[in-house]
């Protein structure tokens, strides 16, 4: 052989051998596992799957009150039928705005009873005084004074009246809002 031949044959064991050395210096251990004797049990199904669920039907849920729960009576994912009932709210809010509805229901009351005495009590000085003018014992802008503090007076009634309605109207909402808990 020649001395180029050998260099040739050197090179191509190198290239085979190399390779060889250091697959076999990095011998592979092989991987860890759990040993354990064959026994007889229930196998607990499991799917491993990733994806999005869509629903047939999905509904946002907005309450008509606002509130604090008290008590939930659906767990997640329950079905649930219209109208069903799925908490409580807490009663004490609508019920203080339903008694302050009712004391200004009352109080309109008592202003209207206060501004009716005070309407009928004008009605019968202008009745007196228009008798005394008719006798001349009053003058004019005296009778005028007294017609339009009467007026005031019925203007003042009919306010009061209605306040009460408003009152009333406030009142009915209070105990609606009271209904929805």
């Amino acid at each position: 052989m020649t001395k180029n031949q050998w260099i040739a044959l050197g090179v191509v064991a190198a290239l085979i051998v190399i390779p060889v050395g250091l697959k076999l210096s990095r011998s592979e251990t092989g991987k860890m596992v759990d040993v354990a004797p064959i026994t007889l049990r229930a196998l607990s199904p499991t799917v491993l799957a990733s994806g999005s669920l869509t629903y047939e039907s999905q509904v946002t849920l907005a309450p008509e009150v606002m509130g604090r729960v008290t008590d939930i009576l659906v767990k997640e994912g329950d079905q649930v039928k219209r109208d069903q009932l799925l908490m409580r709210l807490d009663p004490r809010a609508p019920q203080a705005a339903i008694e302050q509805s009712e004391a200004q229901v009352r109080q309109a009351r008592l202003s209207i009873d206060r501004r009716q005495v005070d309407f009928d009590t004008q009605t019968a000085k202008v009745k007196r005084f228009e008798a005394l003018r008719e006798k001349g014992m009053v003058d004019v802008n005296t009778l005028a004074e007294l017609v339009s503090a009467r007026d005031l007076a019925g203007v003042d009634l009919r306010t009061s009246r209605e306040q009460l309605s408003q009152s009333l109207a406030q009142l009915r909402q209070a105990q609606e809002q009271l209904a929805k808990t």
